[in-house]
């Protein structure tokens, strides 16, 4: 017998491999594309591990939300700001030259990006071909997971509302975070990209540091309790989502369905649960399985044998009473190269003993039938095997949860 180990990590909601991007939308993004035309703050961030397909997801919601925006608006004016952060550094991506940003606190206390290029749109294509633009001049790199990583957290902002009213524009984020790697998929990198994962990995953390504090504050009103907005350029850009208790923010985590992913996506689930202060509630149980295991010893089919094990078989052959009579075979003869003899070759070499060169004939090739319908039983076997296990665990292509209670997710 056999332990396996099921994890569950809480969410709210799973889309598996079945569901379309239009589905995720609908659950993820509308809600909060809504919240933002009426003036509030919506903000809905990807995470997961590099190539686990963050962009392709966030790519449609940003998509979707610039079909419905307008409708959703109703007359006030959209207006977008794309701009990604690289470590301690931000650039403008709606500028051809991707001008560099800087963040400052106003007088307001939330965090604004200077000098960001803000323009004003009209129409769902117009808008498409901004941000098809600006993803464009996103900086990504190869890497061992991905031909083409992003290697930079990339901020779609849309403000909706009147600028030259008083009051408080409407803001939909839509944060598409830089893969996570882990130290030990990215120690092959050249000092170039580890130091990018070092940073992108500092700003994760700084990110889930921020809401750990937040969540302390909640849990210990009247309490002080300092939370990091400045641990990183990400958490400055995303403190007023996280802060504001207005806002509604979502989190989706992508998995890959590779089973040699299994330790990135139970690593993307961790992160996540913490994130969304619901690590607390993961739950892990162990169960006792069967669990089928090959034969000690695997028959090895007569083309594989060499020369001893040729000389062997032969000589146990019948209870070792044809060893005197395949004496005469050469001793340095292999099995495959056995194998290619007729009858009428084997029997000029027992010195015309048709008999006895026709048993052994047929015997070596009962021995490679046994062996080959083995090998099928095995593969048999090993399928089932993987069947059950995968039978009793659920791979999910993208799951997300809630930030606080009374979040939206």
């Amino acid at each position: 017998m056999k332990q396996l180990t099921n994890v569950t990590y809480p969410c709210q909601q799973v889309f598996d491999e079945t569901a379309d991007n239009d589905s995720v939308y609908q659950n993820c993004g509308y809600p909060l594309l809504q919240l933002a035309s009426s003036g509030g703050i919506g903000t809905c961030f990807m995470y997961g591990q590099t190539g686990s397909g963050k962009t392709h997801t966030m790519t449609a919601i940003q998509h979707s939300v610039a079909r419905d925006v307008f409708s959703q608006a109703e007359g006030q004016k959209v207006q977008l700001v794309f701009f990604e952060l690289m470590g301690k550094r931000c650039y403008d991506l709606l500028d051809n030259g991707r001008q560099e940003l800087f963040l400052r606190a106003g007088q307001d206390g939330d965090m604004h990006v200077t000098g960001a290029t803000e323009i004003e749109v009209t129409d769902t294509q117009g808008l498409i071909g901004l941000m098809e633009a600006a993803l464009g001049r996103r900086e990504t790199a190869s890497t061992g997971a991905n031909a083409t990583s992003s290697r930079s957290h990339a901020v779609c902002r849309l403000l909706i509302g009147n600028p030259e009213s008083k009051t408080k524009l409407g803001v939909l984020t839509l944060v598409d975070l830089a893969g996570s790697e882990r130290k030990e998929d990215s120690m092959h990198h050249n000092a170039e990209r580890q130091k990018e994962c070092a940073e992108i990995n500092s700003s994760l953390m700084a990110l889930k540091e921020c809401i750990r504090h937040r969540a302390m504050a909640t849990a210990q009103p009247g309490k002080h309790v300092h939370i990091p907005y400045r641990g990183s350029n990400l958490t400055k850009v995303l403190k007023t989502s996280l802060s504001d208790p207005n806002a509604q923010t979502t989190v989706i985590a992508t998995a890959s369905p590779s089973a040699t992913d299994t330790e990135h996506t139970m690593c993307t689930f961790q992160t996540v649960s913490a994130l969304t202060c619901m690590d607390k509630s993961i739950k892990e149980t162990t169960e006792e399985v069967e669990s089928w295991a090959p034969p000690p010893t695997e028959r090895v089919p007569p083309k594989s044998w060499d020369a001893p094990k040729l000389q062997d078989w032969l000589q146990k052959l019948q209870g070792g009473k044809l060893k005197d009579a395949l004496g005469k075979l050469p001793k340095g003869m292999t099995g495959n190269q056995f194998l290619r003899l007729a009858v009428p070759r084997l029997t000029q070499i027992l010195d015309g003993n048709r008999n006895i060169a026709q048993k052994v004939y047929d015997s070596i090739r009962e021995e490679a039938k046994r062996a080959e319908a083995e090998a099928i039983e095995r593969r048999q076997l090993l399928k089932q095997d993987i069947q059950k296990r995968k039978n009793t665990t659920s791979t999910y292509a993208a799951g997300f949860a809630p930030m606080n209670p009374g979040v939206v997710a």
